[in-house]
């Protein structure tokens, strides 16, 4: 037998961490493509192999059931993983014969020291090609590689149709990433230059003015010129229109209260240099990550704290003052950046998706208490779910601390956007705020409400 196809072997490694080790796709691909091994086209290779089995997994597993009469817990992950990909490989991908997938997922048995699951791989790919499956009425939700259960979720809150829509928004795509320029301006243009150089194609943002979309990657982020002379943050187009609908005073004093890696404060400091942020997070890792984002982008503008919103007062603060401006982005279920994390629609439940709104609004009350009369906070998610956006923001208003608050009409904020996308934008506007549907625009799915204090 001949030797193995190395760029499929890592495309199972990767499977393994994502789907056994609970890690995030673009963490792992980010760990395994800088291989010196791999050329450009291994990396393009393996990032279709891996988003074409995530995006289609659900079905996948169905195609490997009626093909091998095993259920999947009775398969070796390992083994599963390059029935996913063989499979995936038969029915999605056009240029790779039929044969030719079936022969590389038999090498890499061995490859893996399972041999003695050759002839069952062999036999299940062999008999997903011979006999198709046919999808019930009932299992259409297959098709989109989603569970019954999210994709009921969807018809619920959106109908059918929209709801196919959107979960179609979410295969296939390409892989691209957006980002922030935050370096010298008189730099830009030989920035710009030295990334074509590459063979990266860059063009303009579709939403926001300071952003440039990165297309044909094929290396981490952090081995891109300028990443270490903190030229650019990578972020969404969606999340970084905080920084264009926050109306913000000259030195304004600005709390970041759930910062994450401090992506809505660097956008916002990309517009007001002169902000005061004082930059909240709890988690170690997030914390740690937040503080090199910091030092390498030179923004001494932001103060991080390592604590949790709940557990923050004013008079840790030298000044005590409530704050002009608060950033609430709150931790979410996620469903509107699948675009980028397939796994999630793999990994979340129902039952993971009702508690989120109990946080949320915990933290939405002990933020409002923060805020000066007069002063603004700005609530967001990267989610699609109601219960997460219009429908919290109305159970907030109808709280003793939401009653001092209300919703600013964000139609003249947009409608100052330079952009093709006006009308979707508009068609997302509601009295609770901006719903972004990933379906409409090409950005992640997002919900923003800015709320006024008012007495």
């Amino acid at each position: 037998m001949s030797s193995f196809d190395y760029p499929r072997s890592i495309a199972v490694k990767a499977l393994d961490q994502i789907l056994n080790n609970d890690q995030f796709s673009n963490d792992v691909l980010n760990q395994l493509l800088p291989d010196p091994k791999l050329s450009i086209l291994d990396r393009k290779f393996i990032t279709a192999l891996v988003y074409g089995v995530l995006d289609y997994l659900p079905l996948l597993d169905e195609m490997i059931i009626k093909a091998s009469d095993r259920p999947l817990t009775g398969i070796d992950p390992y083994i599963l993983n390059i029935l996913r990909l063989g499979v995936w490989q038969i029915k999605f991908a056009e240029k790779i014969p039929q044969s030719a997938a079936v022969d590389e997922s038999v090498k890499l048995t061995s490859y893996f020291n399972k041999r003695s699951a050759s002839g069952f791989v062999n036999a299940v790919l062999r008999q997903v090609i011979r006999k198709p499956l046919r999808l019930k009425k009932k299992q259409q939700y297959l098709k989109y590689g989603m569970s019954a259960e999210i994709f009921g979720l969807y018809k619920k809150w959106f109908g059918e149709r929209d709801a196919v829509a959107i979960a179609e928004s979410y295969l296939s795509q390409e892989q691209k990433i957006s980002v922030i320029y935050l370096g010298p301006k008189e730099e830009k243009d030989n920035w710009l230059d030295e990334l074509n150089s590459l063979g990266i194609v860059t063009e303009p943002g579709i939403l926001v003015e300071q952003a440039i979309i990165l297309h044909n990657l094929t290396t981490d982020i952090k081995n891109l010129p300028g990443y270490d002379q903190g030229y650019f943050y990578v972020q969404d187009e969606s999340s970084m229109l905080v920084s264009e609908i926050m109306q913000l005073s000259p030195n304004a004093k600005v709390l970041d209260a759930c910062a994450g890696l401090g992506g809505k404060s660097f956008s916002l400091l990309a517009n007001n240099p002169d902000l005061e942020i004082i930059a909240l997070e709890p988690n170690r890792d997030r914390f740690r990550g937040l503080n090199e984002n910091i030092r390498r982008l030179k923004l001494s503008q932001v103060r991080s704290l390592a604590m949790d919103l709940q557990n923050f007062t004013l008079e840790q603060l030298k000044t005590g003052d409530q704050f002009e401006q608060i950033i609430l982005d709150v931790p979410c279920s996620g469903l509107g950046v699948i675009k980028h994390k397939p796994e999630i629609k793999l990994n979340l439940s129902y039952e993971q998706i009702i508690e989120y709104p109990k946080i949320q609004l915990d933290l939405l009350e002990h933020a409002a208490t923060l805020v000066k009369p007069g002063g603004k906070l700005l609530y967001s998610t990267c989610t699609i779910n109601p219960a997460e956006n219009e429908l919290l923001i109305e159970q907030f208003l109808n709280t003793d601390y939401g009653k001092k608050f209300k919703v600013a009409d964000l139609l003249d904020y947009i409608s100052n956007l330079t952009t093709k996308y006006g009308a979707e934008l508009r068609s997302g506007l509601s009295k609770y705020g901006l719903t972004i549907r990933p379906d409409l625009i090409p950005v992640d799915g997002f919900f923003i409400s800015y709320l006024t204090r008012i007495r």
